[in-house]
């Protein structure tokens, strides 16, 4: 209409919400418009490659988040990539693809601790935190009404629509696994220079104001701390959820109810699924905006370094967040590339960015990639064999020249240490088999949601990814 060309729009917003305004013809006609604009993601970050030029998108994700999936589905069919990475590994990858398609994936988790005697074998074989990662997420995707790695099947799926390559961009969760491990059992070198203040590890910048920082790890402190439940309503009130009184007490009948195999009221699985939701966007953000609060193995400056936690964000969060940023700038002929991390790598990732090409930067991608760290202290057999020495003789001793009564209690003593050691599996494998339990019961009451109509979660069709073509960035780079 030619006489849109010359619309004025009022000053005022008239009442009309955000997006919605009265503009006016010159020949007094007045047109109501309504911006046609797709919901900014609330947690994305674009980087320039140093080489190239490209755009880089990258996408904060919560693993449990059906906004996150949204955000990532809407993101690539409208940027139409030419690569969408994605923070996993090649077994990762394959276990959500077939986890998308299962109609009870929590079910499927639990039947590979059904038994005792299955959970036992799942302690000694070491595939313990692979096991308890599945029930984890399988059981608060469950309550969420969220896939497990819903975001990452959504860019699966969206990539494929556009013709994108899909990218691993993380290495081997074996790797972690074991590089956390040695460290926390051996020690590190670098941990001890991170105590005498040879090294800096931490760099607060990103994080939001001081006082929210301060309010937030106050929060935080007092669920720690707290005895009781009224201490959590503060977290629930900072993520937005009403009645925090209510959802503490519908959480407690969830768990009572699938502690006894009692069937869980759907009403008391909406109303913590609610609050739950608001809480992970909560987090999702809060992580996004650097708070070290809701970082694994974040310590405050005030407390005295511990081992565990230093070893957890350096080996889950800081060594990740350069090998994300370095698969990120592989492909240098890409022309947009989308990335879908954890919304706590984004930090790190774009303060690694502009390093990554260094030899400095790839020499520590190529030691991060390896299962064992090269600052983990070597082993010291000398008090192992020292012990066992003297424990060899006193034994010779006490067989040879003790008294009956000596002897058994010698052996009394043995057989209490085997019970000891025999109680404690026998207690960690029913702790499996009752989690599993509860992750099953969740997601029974999910599915009878679902028959009500609240339920948005569905398996995929089998086929959806048949034929996919994987590329895997976290390969080391050659001398």
């Amino acid at each position: 209409d030619a006489r849109m060309s010359d619309a004025t729009t009022d000053d005022t917003d008239g009442g009309f919400p955000p997006g919605v305004t009265l503009t006016q013809t010159h020949g007094g006609l007045q047109v109501l418009h309504i911006d046609d604009l797709e919901p900014k993601p609330r947690c994305e970050k674009v980087l320039i490659h140093p080489a190239s030029g490209a755009e880089c998108r990258i996408i904060g994700s919560a693993h449990v988040s059906s906004a996150s999936a949204d955000e990532v589905r809407a993101v690539i069919l409208r940027e139409k990539p030419d690569v969408v990475l994605l923070e996993l590994d090649a077994e990762r990858l394959t276990g959500l693809l077939k986890s998308a398609s299962s109609a009870r994936p929590a079910l499927k988790a639990a039947k590979r601790v059904a038994t005792t005697s299955d959970a036992v074998k799942v302690l000694f074989n070491g595939n313990l935190p692979i096991v308890v990662g599945s029930l984890g997420y399988a059981t608060v995707g469950a309550l969420l009404d969220s896939r497990p790695g819903s975001e990452f099947i959504a860019a699966v799926e969206a990539g494929q629509k556009v013709g994108a390559t899909i990218v691993l961009g993380d290495r081997d969760q074996r790797a972690t696994l074991g590089r956390l491990f040695a460290r926390v059992q051996r020690g590190s070198q670098l941990f001890d220079a991170f105590v005498a203040g040879k090294e800096v590890i931490a760099d607060d910048e990103g994080v939001g104001s001081e006082e929210d920082a301060e309010s937030i790890s106050a929060a935080v402190d007092d669920v720690h701390g707290a005895k009781g439940t009224a201490k959590m309503k503060k977290i629930l009130e900072k993520a937005g959820c009403e009645s925090s009184e209510e959802v503490i007490k519908s959480s407690m009948e969830i768990l009572r109810s699938a502690l006894r195999s009692e069937p869980i009221r759907v009403d008391d699985l909406l109303k913590v699924r609610s609050c739950a939701q608001r809480v992970v966007e909560f987090v999702r953000v809060e992580s996004f905006n650097g708070n070290p609060m809701f970082s694994p193995g974040s310590q405050s400056k005030s407390e005295k370094p511990n081992l565990m936690d230093w070893a957890t964000a350096q080996t889950v969060i800081a060594e990740r967040d350069l090998i994300l940023a370095t698969a990120l700038q592989r492909d240098a002929t890409a022309q947009k590339i989308i990335g879908v991390v954890g919304a706590g790598h984004i930090s790190g990732i774009t303060q690694a960015w502009n390093d990554v090409e260094s030899s400095e930067s790839r020499a520590k991608f190529n030691e991060y990639l390896e299962n064992w760290p090269a600052d983990a202290k070597p082993p010291d057999y000398t008090g192992k064999v020292i012990t066992g020495l003297l424990g060899a003789a006193a034994i010779t001793t006490i067989l040879r020249r003790g008294s009956a009564g000596v002897v058994k209690f010698s052996g009394v003593l043995f057989g209490s240490m085997l019970t000891f050691g025999a109680v404690g599996v026998y207690f960690g494998a029913n702790t499996l088999v009752t989690l599993g339990k509860v992750a099953v019961a969740i997601e029974d009451a999910s599915i009878r949601a679902a028959e009500l109509g609240q339920s948005k979660d569905q398996a995929l069709p089998k086929s959806t990814f048949h034929n996919m073509i994987v590329r895997d960035a976290t390969v080391p780079f050659k001398n």
